[in-house]
């Protein structure tokens, strides 16, 4: 286990290199900023991201921490498949990934390959194995991707248990469902 971790740190690493030119370090020291700092410059990842080409199809994957390089090196290599910039960021800590495919806005060209990358970033969570949502959860967007991850009599038990429940369909209405 021990091994496996140092694994992960030394891949890990890498990628903190390759971010420190954004300067996070505090005026100038060699350490790393204080956390407030710290924070302040994870809120503004997302927008800087997108500037880099004007739009972005984003999404939220977990998985395993010792699978976390992993994912954020096949996010890239998904995104080299479908001709798109991508990057990844989140919670290191609990395996929540925030990968992320830019696009030019309008191209749609662009869009529907970005859909396409997304959906292999969520086979690639579940061959990894994690989960096609951790924080964000399951709404219309990711509508009937459960059943990539649940067996079937999950899926028929999580689609009774709605209709028990909800039985006109009146909480969110084409959210939660597992196919």
């Amino acid at each position: 286990m021990i091994e496996a971790e140092k694994r992960v740190q030394r891949r890990l690493q890498r990628y903190v290199r390759r971010i420190d030119p954004l300067e996070i370090r505090d005026q100038g020291a060699d350490r790393i900023c204080a956390p407030y700092a710290l924070w302040r410059w994870r809120d503004g990842v997302s927008i800087a991201v997108m500037t880099r080409r004007g739009g972005k199809v984003s999404e939220e994957i977990v998985v395993p921490l010792d699978r976390l390089a992993e994912a954020i090196e096949e996010t890239s290599e998904i995104g080299r498949r479908h001709d798109l910039p991508a990057c990844s960021w989140g919670h290191a800590g609990d395996g929540n990934l925030h990968s992320t495919f830019l696009i030019a806005p309008g191209d749609d060209a662009e869009l529907a390959r970005a859909q396409q990358a997304a959906d292999e970033l969520f086979q690639l969570a579940v061959r990894l194995g994690g989960s096609i949502s951790g924080e964000h959860g399951v709404g219309w967007v990711k509508r009937g991707q459960l059943a990539r991850q649940w067996p079937p009599r999950a899926v028929a038990l999580h689609t009774e248990i709605k209709r028990v429940f909800d039985p006109k369909a009146l909480l969110n209405p084409g959210k939660k469902l597992a196919s």
